[in-house]
């Protein structure tokens, strides 16, 4: 069908109102015609008889005209239906690259209770119940929203079928979702994910929005996830997933942030015999910078130290074999940007409450 210019020799015609018609050709093609009357030009001087001959063709004009408002009346309400169904339930991971591999920061025990699932990595523990015994946990690497647990169950198709999944997202990234999303719930991909909030640790927001698809044999074990919600627990400290750095020459060890890294420098350029350990970490815009240090220098030559312009020290951690150990900061209000500042400092004060003698 298409709309022509003008009509010739047209086999029909629809009275649109008083202000104009539509016409129709034998082949269906359409032309709308303004200002015109149709009780009086329609059809011409022979109007009245041929209105009888045209009967057909009104209804089959007018039959087209409901079948075509038919298929797009239902295309609007597919696409508003689809519109409207909330997309977090399917975009938590099939739109990114992932990859699964087995969760090796479990631990699992058997209680009375049930099953204690234990991620140290991220700080946090659950309890599963007795029939969840032969579960699979796995991780899967999600880009929009951090790391996702899949918790596996065996169905009696003889095939492990992910009943419950988590999400585990940094705090930095989480918090900004959330304030990216405020007075825009339900807007797009904003939703209020708080609502969906098992928990927080010291790093990490955990949640769960699910996006599950299992056999209906698993329904029992899928009723019991508001349970092991309840059963949410925190585990970690400040520290939790940090590396470890050990001195086997002074014999110290503490725990420091995965982004930081450690360089022994000695000090030649003095005679109080100082030894550092500078620790570098990046400063927010990817430069690497040195955050603090660990000062090694004899007791006996402290107070000459105190009184050289050019040594500096820091502060006493500890003191063993005649050694003393103490910190010292980097221009952390130099070098790193305002909104990175204040977790550094945090971070500075976390390390040395870790430090410890190993010997």
């Amino acid at each position: 069908m298409k709309i022509i210019s003008s009509v010739d020799n047209f086999s029909c015609g629809i009275c649109s109102g008083r202000g104009g018609i539509i016409q129709v050709d034998k082949n269906f093609n359409i032309k709308i015609k303004k200002y015109i009357c149709c009780h009086t030009t329609a059809y011409g001087s022979g109007g009245k008889t041929n209105m009888k001959q045209n009967k057909k063709g009104n209804v089959a004009v007018i039959t087209v005209i409901i079948v075509i408002v038919a298929i797009t009346a239902g295309v609007i309400g597919w696409k508003f239906a689809k519109k409207s169904q909330a997309p977090i339930e399917t975009k938590t991971v099939a739109q990114q690259p992932v990859v699964n591999s087995i969760d090796q920061n479990q631990a699992t025990a058997q209680q009375e209770d049930g099953i204690v699932y234990k991620n140290e990595k991220y700080g946090f523990q659950l309890t599963l119940p007795k029939e969840w015994e032969n579960y699979k946990a796995s991780l899967v690497e999600n880009k929009t929203y951090g790391n996702i647990i899949n918790f596996q169950l065996l169905s009696k198709s003889s095939e492990y079928n992910t009943v419950m999944n988590i999400i585990v997202q940094d705090l930095v990234s989480y918090n900004k979702m959330i304030a990216n999303c405020e007075g825009k719930i339900g807007e797009g991909t904003c939703y209020d994910y708080n609502s969906y909030l098992w928990g927080k640790t010291s790093k990490y927001a955990v949640y769960r929005i699910g996006n599950e698809d299992f056999p209906e044999d698993l329904m029992a074990r899928y009723n019991q996830i508001s349970e092991i919600e309840k059963s949410f627990k925190v585990i970690d400290s400040e520290t939790a997933g940090w590396q470890t750095y050990r001195n086997e020459k002074y014999g110290f060890e503490l725990k420091m942030p995965q982004d930081w890294e450690a360089k022994v420098e000695t000090d030649n350029t003095n005679s109080f015999g100082t030894e550092n350990v500078a620790f570098l970490t990046q400063d927010g815009n990817g430069d690497s910078f040195e955050i603090m240090w660990i000062v090694i220098i004899p007791v006996k030559n402290i107070d000459e130290c105190f009184n050289t312009p050019d040594c500096f020290i820091g502060n006493e951690i500890s003191k063993k074999n005649d050694f003393s150990f103490r910190i010292s900061r980097g221009d952390v209000g130099g070098m790193v940007p305002d909104k990175y500042q204040e977790q550094k400092f945090k971070d500075i004060v976390a390390v040395v409450k870790t430090f410890k003698f190993i010997n």
